[in-house]
């Protein structure tokens, strides 16, 4: 009896369950996704590198006060143009003045 139930409550939290011998067994796969795997890595090679150069504290927080600025910088940017606050220049009037010899 007490099987069935586990049973039931397996299948109806969307488990797939598997009985092997009297133990009832719940496979659930993690989906791999590229994009998180890949910044969990960089995530965890920069704790990591951190921690190796810990005894070069100076040159490590120059290091990393120029990431953050370049990472804000291009964050920054990446937003105004998404906004739409940057203004690409027009060249097609410059070409036209210069075509009909004004400049």
């Amino acid at each position: 009896m007490f099987v069935k139930q586990r049973l039931r409550r397996a299948v109806t939290a969307g488990a797939a369950p598997k009985l092997q011998g009297s133990r009832l067994l719940r496979t659930t796969v993690m989906p791999s996704d590229p994009l998180a795997i890949l910044l969990a890595a960089a995530f965890t090679s920069g704790c990591a590198s951190i921690h190796a150069l810990r005894h070069h504290a100076d040159g490590l927080t120059f290091v990393l006060a120029v990431m953050a600025y370049a990472l804000a910088t291009a964050v920054g940017s990446l937003l105004a143009a998404r906004f739409g606050l940057l203004m690409v220049p027009d060249h097609a009037g410059g070409w036209m003045a210069v075509a009909i010899g004004g400049g």
